[in-house]
């Protein structure tokens, strides 16, 4: 993209030096404008670019797709005006200096600055689509998603997130890419599946023998729901052990307050908060934002507050959608008396 940007702007500044120099300066913007304007252009049309890979026809071995055609059209046509372009300067008829300078008509240099802006632009944006199925491109881009992430096993899909081929260590996919290129699914570990009615007593029998693997939760249709890892497990049991790129979700703000994300699980916001009843008998809600929603009754505004024991649950930050978060902060039994009179 950046070398097809650098030989446009070369082009369009050849082609103006051959108007007179009151109207190179308008060549110029007009040339650079048609060139945004056609990349932009192009660009909201890239999902149909993408499907230019179906051969079109053949010769011998080689295939021929729509893509292949505008890049080979649009490199020929380069390769013919840069050749003529040295030519002119090089071989051109020499001139008498006292001879009166012909410059090029103002309509001619413009259409030939369209004619290049629609190859380079289409280059650009075709070469750029191009490059996203190149096994270098995709294996850096995996590389570089393995190193930002703090997680050490993953599920390797074929696909789709339900067309699970097997788990793997981060170290050994680095090892690898950089070793081979590709991922050996002969490599892989099998993957481990549980339904998701599964008891928690038997999800740890099941990683006590999987050797630090995790394991793949299908719901009744088959279909890809989550996964449990032996941290998972010991956060059910202990509370939450956040990863480096997580934040806990129940946070110590001051004395006695506290702020917890909507999605808070309310066994462990008991735990925390050393409170009891918060957790449903029915199990219709799980975190603390069905619990506000169930005692509210309506949907909640940012301000709306619940009262339990002496507990002050404040919707904090609340959207049309959802609950983000939730202030809460221990009270006296007075001004418990007064919250629940106002």
């Amino acid at each position: 993209m950046l070398v097809l940007g650098v030989d446009n702007l070369i082009f369009i500044a050849i082609l103006a030096d051959k108007l007179p120099p009151k109207q190179r300066d308008k060549a110029r913007v007009l040339g650079l404008g048609l060139a945004l304007c056609m990349r932009l252009a192009l660009l909201s049309v890239v999902s149909w670019l993408v499907t230019l890979t179906t051969p079109l026809f053949s010769l011998g071995s080689f295939a021929f797709s729509g893509r292949d055609l505008i890049l080979l059209g649009g490199g020929l046509f380069l390769l013919f005006k840069s050749t003529s372009e040295l030519h002119e300067r090089l071989e051109g008829v020499p001139h008498s200096a006292a001879a009166t300078a012909a410059y090029a008509s103002f309509s001619v240099v413009v259409a030939q600055i369209v004619v290049l802006d629609a190859v380079f632009s289409l280059d650009a944006v075709v070469t750029a689509v191009g490059m996203v199925d190149q096994l270098p491109v995709m294996m850096a881009d995996i590389r570089a998603q393995l190193l930002d992430t703090p997680h050490g096993i993953f599920p390797v899909c074929r696909g789709s997130l339900d067309a699970v081929v097997g788990t793997a260590r981060a170290k050994d996919l680095l090892a690898a890419i950089v070793r081979d290129g590709k991922v050996d699914v002969k490599q892989l570990r099998p993957p481990l599946y549980v339904a998701e009615s599964t008891t928690a007593i038997r999800v740890i029998d099941i990683l006590r023998t999987a050797r630090g693997q995790l394991v793949l939760v299908n719901d009744e249709h088959g279909a890809l729901g989550g996964l449990v890892t032996p941290i998972d497990v010991l956060e059910a049991i202990a509370g939450e052990f956040p990863d480096e790129d997580e934040t806990l979700e129940v946070q110590a703000t001051g004395r006695n307050q506290w702020t917890v994300a909507g999605t808070a699980d309310l066994r462990l916001l008991e735990q925390t908060l050393q409170t009891h009843d918060l957790v449903s008998d029915d199990d219709s809600y799980i975190s603390i934002a069905g619990l506000l929603l169930a005692k509210l009754g309506h949907q909640p505004r940012n301000g709306d507050a619940w009262l339990h024991e002496d507990l002050e649950f404040r919707i904090a930050d609340a959207d049309a959608q959802r609950i983000k978060s939730v202030a809460v902060r221990r009270i006296t039994r007075e001004q418990a008396t007064l919250e629940g009179r106002a």
